[in-house]
């Protein structure tokens, strides 16, 4: 019996009939896939970030897989700017997906929404994490957000030679992985993308 101080949310959504995507050691979508889900969730992210709503933990297991396509989920961590300009301080989130500037004192929310999108796309194509983060340095007694960011920094982006994609889908990829917060892709010019766009018409 609850109190007249407690609260209760009831969530109702749309059964998701193939559930969450994950990420392993192999491939979990086809370069088709990803095209999509860069296009749906790319939407999704350009209509929060216009309201200046930031989703803070986008990862494979955050991504529901449906007949029609992939829809975002899991808003437990998100936040809602008081302003455009408005810097965030925390590092909440999943430490492998986080953007490498969260480990400064303070940074722009929004791209690392960007970074955390070009990482989910990456180890979903691949089966594994760029910037060596599959084995990034276990040492406990540093926070995993500096760990993260130590890797990112001390390594180049490479694309596995065994899978073939095509060069404008790494160009993508690139763009959303850039470590400057301030030249990464925004969710806008995602979904504007001329390539991604003649892709989907042509499928």
């Amino acid at each position: 019996q609850k109190s007249t101080n407690e609260k209760f949310f009831i969530a109702i959504m749309p059964f998701a009939d193939y559930g969450a995507l994950n990420n392993s050691d192999v491939p979990e979508i086809t370069i088709m896939m990803a095209i999509e889900l860069l296009l749906q969730i790319g939407g999704a992210l350009c209509y929060m970030h216009d309201k200046n709503i930031i989703h803070h933990d986008i990862k494979p297991q955050n991504i529901l897989l449906f007949n029609y396509g992939f829809v975002l989920c899991d808003f437990s961590v998100s936040v809602v700017l008081e302003n455009e300009d408005q810097l965030l301080r925390d590092r909440t989130g999943t430490s492998v997906f986080m953007a490498p500037e969260i480990s400064q004192n303070s940074y722009k929310p929004k791209p690392t929404d960007m970074w955390s999108l070009g990482i989910t796309v990456f180890c979903l194509l691949f089966g594994k994490y760029p910037y060596n983060l599959g084995s990034f340095d276990q040492n406990p007694s540093i926070p995993p957000y500096i760990r993260i960011t130590n890797n990112v920094m001390n390594y180049d982006l490479e694309f596995p030679e065994n899978h073939i994609i095509p060069n404008q889908l790494k160009e993508i990829i690139t763009m959303l992985l850039n470590k400057n917060p301030d030249e990464r892709m925004t969710a806008q010019e995602l979904i504007k993308n001329d390539w991604l766009k003649s892709q989907i018409k042509e499928w």
